[in-house]
């Protein structure tokens, strides 16, 4: 299956008569229901160290090119490696996790350390999803959090978007028009169809 490259517009970013007229593919998805929509696709599917999305994905995942690909789904960009997404996401505490959210763990000899290395989507009910490494299972897979020795040195919990409610048009760029991969690009593109 060849990689459709993705740019999430929120509702407030661009009126949809625009998107009608544009003549490109779209969808308007709610959050949490895209995340929940891809999932089963991932399990099982074996862990590759440094993948990337456009050539791996959905075949092969990393712990960090998971989530990427659950949520660009539901229009939501995110920076590839682990320690990136640690930092991009709005740190949470264990008793506020929720559906969506990111747990961070550090695997190594070294438990002091701070920085994670791996990394996992909360499902609710104490479950995790996660693409474990070779070390472990070596593929996608849900397990209890508090039993899988993924996560036995957790560092932090993250939250990408606040409202899983929240609607969202997701837009199917082109392969010839990489130009509009950018959001501000593509909200330029939308609105000279305002003028027609």
């Amino acid at each position: 299956m060849a990689w459709i490259y993705r740019v999430g517009l929120l509702k407030s970013d661009v009126d949809e008569s625009l998107l009608k007229k544009s003549e490109l593919k779209y969808e308007e998805v709610e959050v949490e229901t895209a995340l929940r929509a891809h999932i089963d696709e991932t399990l099982g599917k074996p862990y590759k160290l440094q993948t990337s999305m456009r050539e791996d994905a959905p075949n092969f995942f990393s712990c960090s090119s998971l989530p990427s690909y659950l949520y660009v789904f539901a229009g939501v960009f995110m920076p590839s490696l682990v320690i990136e997404k640690f930092n991009f996401t709005k740190p949470v505490t264990r008793e506020e996790l929720r559906f969506g959210d990111f747990v961070y763990s550090f695997n190594d000899a070294d438990v002091d350390r701070k920085s994670p290395n791996h990394m996992g989507i909360y499902m609710g009910d104490g479950k995790i999803l996660q693409a474990a490494g070779y070390w472990y299972k070596g593929q996608v897979l849900i397990e209890d959090l508090d039993k899988s020795p993924s996560f036995e040195n957790i560092v932090g919990y993250g939250r990408v978007v606040d409202d899983l409610s929240e609607k969202r048009y997701v837009v199917e760029i082109p392969e010839d028009r990489p130009d509009l991969q950018n959001k501000n690009n593509l909200i330029k593109e939308l609105e000279k169809y305002g003028h027609q």
